[in-house]
């Protein structure tokens, strides 16, 4: 099993902003506090994503978990703050396109989780709004394999793509013609396959709870661009329960976002149990035979 993430605090959904939309494209939830004065509202919570979200280091992640688990049978795939299933949908898709059926199956189900039930509804729904950026880094990252994941034929795309765009157009199966830059945002909602959505399970969970649910060994948590949101206190203690949970056969991912917006992230995780592998990639094992 594997574990992704987007997470922050448990909250009350209160509001849900539905017309707000992110400016990087895909999809975004938009909850507040209830306040005494009926006039204001808080912002409570955001929870937003987007496909091959850090770009490249999707691919580079699933080449380092091939290559780390290369004699292993099975692998547990954990997503913490999957939103609306853009990552773990990402992961899946990278894998699949760059090592084939087989390899997938390995690291399947992929479990799939996040606090906000409204996401999972959203995720369970096996649609995902795609940009015209997202379409483009489907291609790239899936080897023009956007039709083998996708219902494409469903807005018009009956063929698969290497690289489809030359910058200064948009493809016009979105009925766009305007330049790239001016095209940020298309919205389409496209269906997932079956076969491979059905290789995701989702529920909800918030991972300062069930980081006790994973299991020990073998296992890649992903729990990405979500320590920014907990506080001091909830990062230490997340970090240490992690590192007591789990074994020196299992790795957790994380993302840009955290590495860039929480100083001395790396170093928490080292005094409970974790060193950095990945070079470029905010990948960390367990040291083998560390002990709390």
């Amino acid at each position: 099993m594997i574990y992704i993430g987007m997470q922050i605090n448990i909250i009350q959904p209160y509001s849900f902003n539905s017309n707000k939309k992110p400016s990087f494209g895909g999809w975004e939830r938009v909850v507040y506090k209830q306040t005494s004065n009926v006039f204001a509202e808080e912002l409570n919570h955001r929870n937003n994503t987007y496909i091959f979200r850090d770009g490249h280091i999707i691919p580079s992640i699933v080449d380092f978990m091939v290559f780390r688990y290369m004699d292993t049978p099975k692998v547990n795939t954990y997503v913490y703050g999957c939103s609306n299933g853009s990552e773990p949908y990402s992961v899946l898709m990278s894998m699949i396109s760059r090592y084939g059926e087989e390899m997938g199956q390995k690291f399947t189900k992929i479990k799939a989780f996040d606090y906000d039930s409204e996401a999972i509804i959203k995720a369970k729904s096996k649609y995902l709004p795609i940009s015209i950026e997202e379409f483009e880094k489907i291609c790239d990252y899936t080897l023009g394999k956007f039709n083998k994941f996708f219902d494409g034929e469903s807005i018009g795309i009956s063929k698969d793509f290497n690289r489809y765009l030359n910058k200064d157009t948009v493809f016009n199966v979105f009925g766009e013609s305007k330049r790239f830059e001016d095209s940020i945002i298309i919205g389409k909602e496209v269906r997932l396959r079956d076969k491979y959505a059905d290789m995701i399970e989702y529920s909800v969970a918030n991972i300062l709870d069930d980081y006790k649910n994973i299991e020990p060994d073998n296992s890649v948590v992903f729990a990405r661009n979500f320590w920014p949101y907990l506080t001091t206190n909830e990062r230490s203690k997340l970090a240490k329960n992690l590192g007591n949970q789990l074994n020196d056969t299992s790795m957790l991912v994380l993302g840009n976002f955290d590495m860039n917006s929480v100083a001395g992230i790396t170093n928490l995780l080292g005094k409970n149990g974790f060193i950095r592998t990945g070079k470029t990639e905010p990948i960390f094992e367990k040291i083998i035979g560390w002990t709390a």
